[in-house]
């Protein structure tokens, strides 16, 4: 990795750490994007943890009184072209539910894709067969944990990844959401 990336790089997850810092994320993202890779496609498979978003929610529950989003997890299946953000959702109390909304995706150039909601499945963390987050990604595309199921109704956006690498991605949404995921173990 080049110096001048390196430091893109650490200044962008500095800031990130920093609430007072946030303010100049998205000046930090210009400056590192032209260090991404031209071919991203073997980088964004995998599973990935958010670790600072401009987005409000990630899910409705999140609104309900006493209730707050908790770690976000997303696995990326790039052979079935497939989806799942999992989403903790710490109630009033102790509770905690998994909120996982699954889309298929369909690439429209190099970095951007449209994202085709599916389904959202409301659980409890306690029906996994294991504590691992991939696990618990292969037991919902399995279906073998039991959950409510809503669905999307065909809700759309697209997605743009604006810088990525073997630790670290960028993308920016629709609807000027901005995401910032480390790779997950």
């Amino acid at each position: 990795m080049s110096e001048a990336r390196l430091a893109a790089k650490l200044a962008l997850l500095e800031a990130v750490l920093q609430p007072d810092a946030h303010p100049q994320i998205p000046s930090l993202i210009t400056a590192l994007g032209p260090f991404s890779p031209v071919d991203q496609s073997p980088y964004l498979g995998g599973i990935w943890k958010l670790i600072y978003t401009n987005r409000p929610r990630f899910s409705p529950l999140e609104s309900l009184p006493g209730c707050r989003q908790g770690r976000v997890f997303q696995g990326i299946d790039l052979v079935t072209q497939r989806v799942i953000n999992l989403i903790e959702i710490f109630g009033p109390g102790e509770g905690c539910l998994i909120a996982a909304v699954q889309a298929r995706f369909e690439p429209q150039s190099a970095t951007r894709i449209t994202v085709i909601f599916e389904e959202t499945l409301i659980t409890l963390p306690q029906l996994f067969q294991q504590p691992q987050t991939a696990s618990w990604i292969e037991q919902i595309q399995n279906r073998t944990v039991p959950a409510v199921r809503l669905s999307a109704f065909g809700q759309q956006g697209w997605l743009e990844t604006v810088y990525v690498d073997e630790t670290l991605r960028v993308s920016e949404g629709n609807e000027g959401s901005l995401f910032i995921l480390s790779r997950a173990n």
